[in-house]
Order: structure tokens, then sequence, then C-alpha cells
């Protein structure tokens, strides 16, 4: 089996950064690794600041206060929803619970003042 991982022009692993403490490895697991390779999923990514508008977007509009690492896939969902009929139907696995997360967002929020 084999991985994808973020590396440095030097071959070393590099160093990652995420808002999401669930999120912040530069690698992935074989699993995923085979998923992407036979084409059965596509992978994205977001920024912090999609992730937490995500979050703050769900919240506001649902009650519902999803972890930082779903945020990632609602942020996705964002983009994506403006593109499709409204027969299609978008489904995302909210995982977690964002009331762990709230001190993480509200210092983030903080910092951008």
């Amino acid at each position: 089996m084999k991985t994808y991982a973020v590396f440095k022009e030097d071959g070393e692993l590099a160093p990652v950064y995420s808002i999401s403490a669930g999120l912040d490895y530069p690698g992935v697991g074989p699993e995923h690794a085979y998923f992407k390779d036979s084409g059965r999923v596509e992978y994205v990514a977001a920024t912090d600041e999609e992730a937490v508008q995500a979050l703050l977007l769900l919240s506001k509009t649902e009650g519902i206060i999803p972890a930082i690492e779903s945020s990632h896939a609602i942020a996705e969902a964002v983009k994506r929803a403006p593109k499709l009929s409204k027969d299609d139907i978008i489904i995302i696995n909210v995982s977690g619970r964002g009331d762990k997360d709230v001190a993480a967002i509200a210092d983030y929020l903080e910092a951008k003042k």
C-alpha cells in the first residue's frame, strides 16, 4: 500500500497547519490514497477562513455547531451548490461536536480584528 504526504523540496515532511487539530497532519491513510487512485473520491482543500465561515453559516442558519473538521466539507458544499440543479442532493457527514472548537474559533475571529 502507498499513501500521499506533503514534502519539502529537500524530501523532509513539510510542516502543516490547520485551525483544526484533527487535520494538522502532512499525510493521509492508505485507504484514502486507494480511493483517490481508484477515482472513487475527489479530495479538495478549504482554507481556515472558508471553514470558519462555513461553521458560522451552519450555526446561524440551522442551529448546528459543526466540528471544524466537518466545516471544511461544508465550505466545499457552499462552493459547489450554486453550480447544481435544484434536484441535486449534497450529503455531508457532520461528525464531532463544534462546541469543543468555540474557543479556537473565537480566538481566530478576534485575531482578524
